[in-house]
């Protein structure tokens, strides 16, 4: 009979040759020492939640784009067709120095300070990208791969929860505005025949509140929180309140 310590070895590496097939960037390791490593407290569930919340976030904001007027551009977004067909447009919004990139694949951030989250549609948190990465003329996941990594080290840590944290504070103003605008009844018929709903129509607002706390633990680091990153004005809502995302 196997020893269960070759059971493991061989489980680590099926897992390693799955991870250099993968076409995203290997993941961060867990380390010991949190200044060296990502120590995370959410939990699998957890991190499950936030990512199939943003897989359904996706569905929805490419069903606002073919609903009355275009939510997205009523919202303030540009729209940027792909150059090679239909597939990859991209919807762009700059609002006091935060940029939001969305497309079907997955939503990507800038923040003041010029850091850059990108988050997958199809992936669990927020990978990061260089500071210098630029979004224009970007119409597939394919063009966003190479510059991805996960955070390595404490600051780079705070750096992912400082983006993912606004993101989710981002997606649940965009949803109270579509709410507000729109009344509860868009949010059931967008959802109708979505088969893979983590939350109800009427708790995607309260969901992206629970995914900011998900991720103010996932990426938790010794230095304390890290100041979420909004602008006062987002789309055509003015006199954002931190008070009301908190």
């Amino acid at each position: 009979m196997r020893s269960t310590v070759s059971k493991v070895k061989d489980r680590a590496a099926l897992a390693t040759a799955r991870s250099l097939m993968s076409p995203y960037p290997p993941r961060t390791l867990t380390l010991t020492r949190p200044e060296f490593g990502v120590r995370t407290r959410a939990n699998k569930k957890d991190k499950n939640f936030a990512a199939g919340l943003m897989h359904q976030q996706c569905w929805c904001w490419g069903r606002d784009v073919v609903a009355a007027g275009n939510l997205l551009r009523r919202f303030g977004f540009e729209r940027h067709r792909s150059p090679s067909g239909p597939g990859g447009t991209r919807y762009e919004l700059v609002r006091d120095e935060v940029h939001v990139a969305l497309w079907g694949f997955g939503m990507w951030l800038r923040l003041p300070g010029g850091e850059q989250g990108y988050f997958a549609r199809y992936r669990r948190g927020v990978w990061l990208l260089p500071k210098s990465f630029d979004v224009s003329g970007v119409h597939s996941d394919r063009q966003v791969k190479p510059h991805l990594r996960r955070p390595m080290h404490s600051g780079e840590v705070a750096e992912a929860r400082k983006l993912a944290t606004s993101a989710a504070a981002w997606c649940e103003r965009y949803e109270r505005w579509v709410t507000d605008s729109e009344g509860p009844g868009h949010r059931r018929q967008t959802l109708a025949k979505w088969k893979h709903a983590v939350a109800k129509p009427n708790e995607m607002i309260a969901a992206w509140r629970r995914v900011r706390g998900i991720y103010e633990a996932w990426y938790r680091t010794p230095g304390g929180p890290e100041a979420l990153v909004l602008p006062t004005g987002v789309g055509p809502i003015s006199g954002f309140d931190l008070k009301g995302v908190s």
